[in-house]
């Protein structure tokens, strides 16, 4: 966009503001009120925006009061990323005055703007990571729910972490097990997240009854799991060491049916060639007893011939 600041050069900038003016903190460097101006002049919130916000929230923890003012004007104009810096601040009461209700309330505002991230801050918050009196599971499920919906992979194995709850696959419905399996496998850690399938449906036991269409499916994940990355399927590897279905514990596999006829047609294919063999032998034999008689006859015959030459 013509006349946008360069996040960049604005980072580079800031940062080395911050250096030269440590432990004076009473005005803002130039740039950083015009970036600001810029961004209360449009409705873009991109990356600009971002590292804006970003720059503010470190002149604010190193005690610039000025600071202060210019992200709650950033906030006031929807900037997402602002609403997730102060609220930080507030949170922590870093260069800032502390506000719990407020910080809450920021967060809550980004989310309901589609920003997963504070979704997941709003989570921990709901699960009393930062104050215990305020723990609401319910809430701290709705938070992750909505981003593992936005396609966030961290949301979704958190998400499934939940959901299973320290059950097997034989105590959820049908429907929850669906739903735990799609969740698992959109997470970015998809190896681990393909053990704990494993583990959802085996619970770590090993299974005598080979039928048994929960073992199957436990195996089955694992193979998967340790296929999906090199070296990050080690834990599903393990396992299927351990119940003797890899490594060298390995158990013979099943032959395939093209193996089965291969036995089958392997006779017949012996007896087929024996006979084309003893043909041809039959052949350059009935050959040979007709060609050497004649070879000597004329060999006999030409030294006759040249004998009587000679008397002559």
């Amino acid at each position: 966009m013509d006349g946008a600041p360069n996040p960049g050069l604005l980072m580079g900038m800031a940062k080395r503001d911050l250096e030269l003016s440590e432990g004076s903190f009473s005005t803002l460097p130039n740039h950083l009120r015009e970036a600001v101006e810029y961004q209360l002049a449009t409705e873009a919130d991109d990356d600009t925006a971002s590292y804006v916000a970003i720059q503010l929230g470190d002149f604010i923890r190193a005690g610039n009061k000025d600071a202060v003012g210019l992200l709650e004007a950033l906030v006031a104009a929807n900037k997402e990323r602002a609403k997730i810096i102060l609220a930080e601040l507030l949170a922590k009461g870093d260069g800032i005055e502390q506000d719990c209700r407020r910080s809450i309330e920021l967060l809550g505002s980004a989310a309901d703007s589609g920003s997963v991230r504070a979704m997941l801050m709003l989570c921990d918050h709901y699960d009393g990571r930062r104050d215990p009196a305020d723990t609401d599971p319910e809430k701290a499920l709705h938070c992750l729910r909505r981003a593992a919906d936005l396609g966030n992979e961290t949301g979704a194995e958190c998400l499934a972490d939940r959901l299973v709850n320290g059950r097997c696959a034989e105590q959820c419905t049908p429907e929850e097990v669906a739903e735990i399996e799609r969740l698992y496998q959109a997470s970015h850690y998809t190896s681990n997240s393909y053990y704990k399938l494993a583990m959802l449906h085996s619970q770590g036991k090993q299974s005598t009854d080979y039928a048994g269409e929960e073992y199957r499916e436990a195996v089955a994940w694992l193979r998967k799991g340790k296929r999906r990355h090199e070296g990050g399927g080690k834990k599903c590897a393990e396992q299927l060491v351990a119940w003797g279905l890899d490594g060298l514990n390995r158990k013979a596999a099943p032959k395939s049916n093209e193996a089965k006829w291969a036995w089958v047609i392997l006779p017949f294919t012996i007896v087929i060639w024996a006979v084309i063999g003893s043909g041809l032998l039959a052949v350059a034999n009935a050959i040979n007893a007709v060609t050497i008689p004649i070879i000597l006859a004329i060999a006999v015959i030409m030294a006759v011939v040249s004998f009587f030459k000679r008397k002559r």
